[in-house]
């Protein structure tokens, strides 16, 4: 078989374009990269006991700190740990949060989205061994720089916890109103 020029040729350009096909190709942007995000909030709860005791309702306070994930442009899935307290009951937890959040808007815009969280809490303070939450909720995304945000939320929250030296658990179950900065 004799070798002919005119095929060496060819496949040179066939390479040529290949090769400059690549460079385009790798100068697209990505349409999407896993990020990390951070979240900061402080909470307003106002409750409901569950117990028969009759109290008033309980009120009360949380600051939360997530960190996270967010795998596409609409979710996120992070963990974070907090502060609460009620001034009902003289009480401190500190809970322990598994959180993910669905945007209807991609991440980036402002955006309605919606939420569920769950953890438990950690011994702390003489009334309280352990427990748990859960909090439903919806909320709304505001756009103030691309990497910066502030949130309103509105939920629906459920706490349980395992009263020290007694075989009976407390319940809460409440609303409460967050304000967010999601960095």
């Amino acid at each position: 078989m004799a070798w002919k020029p005119y095929s060496f040729l060819k496949m040179k350009i066939f390479f040529l374009f290949f090769l400059n096909c690549l460079f385009i190709i790798a100068q697209k942007e990505d349409r999407y990269k896993m990020k990390f995000v951070s979240l900061i909030d402080f909470e307003i709860v106002i409750g409901t006991e569950e117990n028969g005791t009759n109290e008033k309702a309980p009120f009360g306070f949380a600051l939360h700190t997530y960190g996270g994930l967010k795998f596409t442009r609409r979710m996120t899935l992070s963990a974070g740990t907090g502060i609460i307290r009620s001034f009902n009951k003289q009480s401190w937890a500190i809970p322990l949060i598994a959180d993910f959040r669905w945007y209807l808007n991609p991440i980036g815009y402002q955006s309605p989205y919606m939420f569920i969280n769950t953890g438990k809490y950690l011994d702390i303070g003489d009334s309280f061994s352990t427990g748990q939450t859960a909090k439903l909720g919806l909320g709304y995304l505001i756009e103030s720089d691309y990497n910066f945000f502030y949130t309103i939320e509105l939920f629906r929250f459920s706490r349980t916890f395992n009263l020290k030296n007694s075989a009976s658990n407390f319940f809460v179950n409440g609303i409460g109103f967050a304000l967010r900065i999601r960095l």
